[in-house]
């Protein structure tokens, strides 16, 4: 398990789409397509509804 430490939620975010994109183009890559659910909680309305 790696486990990883980020200073802020801005960094934490980033981080994490640049590991989901990572794993999206891999999955594409390797089977043609992909799909993706995407769910949050309350804690992340700032970062997709509330700028």
């Amino acid at each position: 398990m790696v486990i990883k430490v980020y200073g802020d939620k801005t960094s934490l975010g980033k981080a994490a789409a640049e590991q989901a994109t990572i794993s999206l183009r891999e999955a594409v890559q390797n089977n043609g397509r992909a799909r993706i659910v995407a769910a949050t909680g309350a804690s992340q309305n700032s970062n997709f509804w509330m700028r």
